[in-house]
């Protein structure tokens, strides 16, 4: 990437130099999709945020093995070994964080969802860190925003369109929640979920 262009911090970067840096990077990605012959444009956001929020809560068991994980190599001051199954254990939450990456009208979950993959991929990859101090770092970093700033996260903070005015924010937020105690139910779950990773599988080749 330096090799392309005098890198500088983006913090030193002017308004126009952003601009320009942004139009670079956008004709960078369409020339990337043009090689390999997909639309110009990624697939549609196809998650419900209802769906989306109940991926999240099932990643809960990933969140928690992390957050006990990170604070075993922090106290041993040591980068302490994972199992073969434990790292299968972990991979097996990414088809959930998968779909939360492709919630609609959510950004704020769909970082959510960056974080937990990170997660995963500390995880895979902690046989490779050089000590104790670089792994726990990384994850601190996820696992913090994860955590919230001043509490955990909740669907009522993504259960709302930022552009949109009163009546139609408290229209999709009913909407919402009346979704999400319908995936409360363990049936209608999983027919969803497999709807919804069928869709995935048909259209993952246009990413």
């Amino acid at each position: 990437m330096k090799d392309d262009y005098n890198f500088k911090p983006a913090s030193k970067l002017t308004i126009e130099e952003l601009k320009a840096e942004n139009k670079r990077l956008a004709a960078m990605i369409k020339a990337d999709r043009e090689a390999r012959g997909v639309p110009p444009e990624p697939p549609a956001d196809f998650v419900s945020v209802a769906m989306a929020w109940t991926l999240y809560e099932r990643c809960q068991p990933l969140h928690q093995f992390a957050i006990k994980y990170a604070q075993l190599c922090d106290k041993a001051n040591e980068v302490l070994p994972l199992s073969d199954e434990q790292i299968q254990w972990a991979q097996s939450f990414r088809p959930y964080i998968e779909l939360i990456g492709k919630v609609k009208d959510s950004t704020g979950i769909k970082v959510l969802g960056v974080c937990l993959a990170v997660l995963i991929s500390n995880i895979e990859k902690h046989a490779e860190y050089d000590s104790a101090f670089e792994l726990v770092r990384s994850m601190f970093i996820s696992l913090d925003f994860l955590k919230g700033e001043y509490h955990p996260p909740r669907l009522d903070q993504y259960a709302w369109i930022w552009n949109a005015g009163k009546e139609e924010n408290d229209k999709f937020r009913r909407e919402v929640y009346e979704e999400y105690e319908r995936l409360k139910d363990e049936e209608y779950f999983e027919v969803e979920y497999k709807r919804l990773c069928d869709h995935f599988d048909s259209i993952r080749h246009l990413y």
